[in-house]
């Protein structure tokens, strides 16, 4: 009789030394004692959450893929912060990609951080390509992992990093950080094209559901649509325009752009990856 590999979830069932767990790629889950074999990875930055828990506790709404990051700068403490957290945590992201969600302007962005051993917040602000490679190589191990000479795709939801110009007249911030030479924590060095909004990035209810992330908009009332700009080596490669009663949005899984390849490829055309 042939034994069908992948079960629940679509994962492999994993017989190896009579186990039988499924194999989650960051860990395995064992159906007998309904737990997993292991602490989340990721664990110490979400520290609010059990890190025996799957997807926040709520695997009925969200699904993790191989158990990546995504990158929230963002102290819930403050009220303001609440519904852009939340939106950041029901986004549905590309596993390829970094997702970084933090307050921002043309200038820079600000970045708060949580210190599992003090318990205290900080916060930051990035300006300049050496304090964002520092950022990267702290808080994200997907980053960390990439070899030499690799490409990999920042997508930063933080509000006019993606504008052209600064309120000086000098690039704006995703343009300039895009022009750094990065390495990681390894030494490898990595090209990376930043994704960012021209305008303020919005989190509200779509069809009754919310709050998530719908795009960019200029001011509140979002009926002025910005765009998402994309850059590499300090040029501008591409200007995708929001569109959003088809839910298209940068860093997601489920983007898909006109030739209905994933927002991943669509890149690669213009890297040449």
């Amino acid at each position: 009789m042939r034994i069908v590999e992948y079960k629940s979830n679509g994962k492999e069932f994993d017989r190896m030394h009579g186990l039988d767990t499924y194999d989650y790629g960051a860990r395995q889950y064992d159906p007998a004692r309904i737990t997993w074999d292991r602490m989340d990875q990721f664990c110490e930055k979400y520290y609010h959450i059990n890190p025996y828990v799957y997807c926040g506790g709520n695997p009925v709404k969200y699904i993790d893929f191989e158990g990546k990051e995504k990158i929230i700068a963002l102290n819930p403490v403050h009220p303001e912060n609440r519904n852009l957290i939340k939106a950041a945590k029901s986004f549905v992201d590309d596993k390829n990609i970094i997702n970084i969600w933090a307050h921002g302007n043309n200038e820079g962005m600000t970045v708060d951080s949580y210190n599992a051993k003090t318990g205290n917040w900080s916060t930051c602000n990035i300006t300049n390509s050496s304090q964002m490679e520092h950022f990267l190589q702290t808080n994200s191990q997907e980053f960390n992992n990439l070899k030499d000479g690799e490409t990999t795709i920042v997508v930063l939801h933080s509000c006019e990093t993606g504008a052209d110009v600064d309120k000086k007249g000098h690039p704006g911030f995703a343009q300039d950080i895009s022009k750094g030479d990065y390495q990681n924590k390894t030494g490898a060095k990595i090209n990376i094209a930043f994704v960012a909004p021209t305008e303020n990035v919005q989190a509200g209810k779509l069809n009754g559901k919310g709050p998530i992330e719908i795009g960019t908009f200029k001011g509140k009332s979002c009926e002025t649509p910005g765009q998402w700009n994309v850059y590499y080596k300090g040029e501008c490669t591409n200007r995708y325009k929001e569109n959003l009663s088809d839910r298209v949005q940068p860093g997601s899984e489920i983007i898909k752009i006109h030739i209905h390849t994933t927002f991943w490829e669509w890149l690669k055309q213009y890297f040449r990856y």
